[in-house]
């Protein structure tokens, strides 16, 4: 559910926000220059935006894009794998600290079935989780309310994000690019098929 409202208003706003869109691929080095210029606290900055915004249920595959564009491919890879991993330890922690009032109510249906698929959660099932889900925030919220030591949860969270983080470091301009290039009819469609199947799921729960 979450994902498809993200994918809508991502939609929606590359549709209003298109003409933009193209001329900021088209030039991005002004930006580029911007944000390197700060150096390491531009870093910082990036960080502390992903750290504190994920775990509230912000994708992160969206920071791991934005850094593609900005960085190149093995700083912004680093950049991003080590953001991601601390943020995924602060969903975790989070989790573990507020319990069912934050967490609980908001993760989704498929996560708790996971409960019996996985008898123990070893650093082999972390990693595992994380290459299935990557950096979607209900999958740290559901093991912070397991038993699962944090060493065990970080040591998978390490391991399991590395291959789609340096996969997106690498071919985010082009994924952007493409979006960027698609036409606006198309865009419109895909984001109205969207919002059908955000309210068919909200029609189904209630």
């Amino acid at each position: 559910m979450i994902k498809l409202v993200v994918l809508a208003l991502i939609f929606i706003v590359a549709i209003f926000f298109h003409e933009e869109l193209s001329i900021l691929l088209d030039s991005p080095l002004a930006i580029k220059q911007f944000i390197q210029s700060a150096g390491w606290s531009g870093i910082l900055l990036f960080v502390i935006v992903f750290v504190c915004t994920q775990p509230f249920g912000i994708p992160g595959f969206v920071f791991v894009l934005a850094a593609s564009l900005i960085w190149p491919a093995g700083i912004a890879f680093l950049i991003s794998w080590f953001a991601g991993t601390l943020a995924s330890i602060a969903g975790f922690l989070l989790a573990r600290w507020l319990g069912y009032d934050f967490a609980e109510r908001r993760i989704p249906a498929r996560f708790q079935r996971l409960k019996t698929k996985f008898s123990a959660y070893t650093p082999k099932n972390i990693t595992i989780l994380f290459l299935m889900f990557y950096l979607a925030p209900p999958l740290s919220w559901f093991l912070g309310l397991t038993s699962t030591p944090l060493k065990i949860f970080t040591m998978g969270a390490v391991i399991g994000l590395l291959p789609v983080t340096l996969l997106l470091s690498i071919s985010g301009p082009n994924i952007i690019a493409f979006i960027a290039g698609l036409p606006t009819w198309l865009m419109v469609c895909i984001a109205c098929l969207l919002l059908a199947l955000i309210t068919r799921q909200t029609l189904i729960k209630s």
